[in-house]
């Protein structure tokens, strides 16, 4: 006997309906393991203008921050100084999204 399958999820254009629901936490559920493991990789270089230094606290601003947006999805995030910060996340993102390249 077949075993029933699980019950197809309607999907858009191939993409889950669910995902679009909340497109700003899909799109958080993915960039933020990658700019994560982009920040640990050996790179050639950063961004002109800005030292080694410089373009890691700002990878460091844009992963908080990330985090922190993503923890405001699911409803934890409650207190403004966090808000900000998850703001000032975006961006950053937002900003130096072109150099996130190697």
């Amino acid at each position: 006997m077949k075993q029933k399958s699980k019950k197809k999820q309607k999907k858009i254009d191939g993409i889950p309906v669910k995902q679009l629901w909340d497109l700003r936490g899909a799109i958080i559920k993915y960039i933020l393991p990658r700019l994560k493991a982009f920040k640990k990789m050996k790179r050639m270089g950063y961004p002109g203008g800005l030292t080694e230094e410089k373009w890691e606290a700002i990878l460091d601003e844009m992963i908080v921050g990330l985090e922190l947006c993503h923890k405001d999805d699911k409803g934890e995030l409650n207190n403004l100084k966090d808000i900000r910060r998850a703001s000032k996340g975006w961006k950053l993102f937002a900003k130096w999204f072109g150099d996130l390249w190697d």
